[in-house]
């Protein structure tokens, strides 16, 4: 994910998810400080150079599993472009 990435992301993190908070702003401050922190990764789909879903993790340690595991945040697709394996690429 690149900075540009951040209204498409926003949009369906609103209207996907249901996160009417996430405006473009709240979103590229939160990759901002994502992308300094190793433990979070945001990867972006692409067609013909078009945003058109998100996948974004955060590796995470608990006691019970103290190897870690993958937590899923948040993985969207924009509606036109479901149905073509693109949620499963990302994941």
């Amino acid at each position: 994910m690149q900075n540009k990435d951040c209204p498409t992301v926003a949009w369906l993190w609103r209207n996907d998810l249901d996160v009417p908070i996430a405006t473009d702003e709240s979103v590229r401050r939160t990759f901002e400080k994502m992308r300094e922190d190793s433990r979070y990764f945001t990867y972006v789909a692409e067609e013909d150079g078009i945003v058109v879903g998100f996948i974004t993790c955060v590796e995470v340690l608990s006691f019970d599993d103290p190897d870690g595991y993958i937590k899923t945040n948040g993985i969207a697709v924009l509606p036109d472009y479901r149905r073509r394996g693109i949620g499963q690429q990302l994941t």
